[in-house]
């Protein structure tokens, strides 16, 4: 039978997180910078320790409006070779400056981009760590989930009439097939010896395109629990040029 070992749920998504982050910037970092005219959302997993974070558009700083477990408004970034956030301070001779939190490259020939935004651990580079995929239409259209396996173990996740296996630390893409006016999806997560791991029954629309990551459980009488992101995508802007 799967288990995973009981630990704190949030410890082991942050690290797990943080080691997902860890790839794909080493991936990134072998791309060469590009100045590129993107989109961008956000999103942060629990509140952060800083009560307004900015990023840097030119010699602009524009505040971000960030809420826990959702995506932010779209933003436009235009010019930039990466996406940079800053907290406000003061310099060495004490007038307001603002400081560096972090930052990441931005991805070649992509257009829209969703970053995921963690605490770091202490003594380990800047604050925050950014995680930075793509996120445009064409790449997870609507009526489509994406889930992202943060347990220890490869999974087997059946959703929209099809088996999918998940490798650890990945995302796939699975097509719902929802009704027309939505509905309850059966969801069944299992080990690849086919033993069930987690059962429940997910909302999906023809219009959503939502994010649903796999993670080790906090409760004793669980292995695995998930977190959601949702999203709704009018139908006038389910594809893109």
């Amino acid at each position: 039978m799967y288990h995973l070992k009981y630990t704190d749920g949030w410890f082991a998504f942050a690290i797990g997180f943080i080691a997902f982050l860890s790839i794909f910037s080493d991936a990134t970092a072998q791309n060469p910078k590009v100045s590129a005219s993107v989109e961008f959302s956000c999103v942060i997993w629990n509140k952060l320790p800083y009560e307004t974070l900015y990023y840097r558009q030119d010699g602009e700083y524009l505040p971000l409006k960030l809420s826990p477990n959702n995506r932010s408004p779209l933003y436009d970034l235009s010019g930039m070779e990466a996406f940079e956030l800053y907290i406000p301070g003061l310099d060495e001779t004490g007038q307001p400056a603002y400081k560096l939190v972090g930052q990441s490259a931005l991805l070649p020939d992509v257009r829209r981009l969703l970053f995921f935004i963690v605490e770091r651990p202490k003594d380990s580079g800047l604050p925050l760590g950014l995680l930075g995929i793509d996120d445009s239409l064409n790449t997870f259209p609507p009526g489509t989930t994406r889930f992202v396996n943060m347990s220890s173990e490869p999974l087997v996740v059946s959703y929209g009439d099809k088996n999918t296996l998940i490798p650890i630390r990945s995302m796939k893409n699975v097509k719902s097939n929802a009704p027309a006016k939505g509905g309850f999806m059966p969801f069944l997560v299992t080990d690849e010896q086919g033993d069930r791991v987690y059962e429940t029954r997910l909302m999906s629309r023809p219009t959503g395109r939502d994010m649903v990551f796999i993670l080790p459980s906090e409760r004793r009488d669980r292995s695995v629990e998930l977190k959601f992101i949702p999203q709704i995508i009018p139908p006038n802007q389910s594809v893109e040029e």
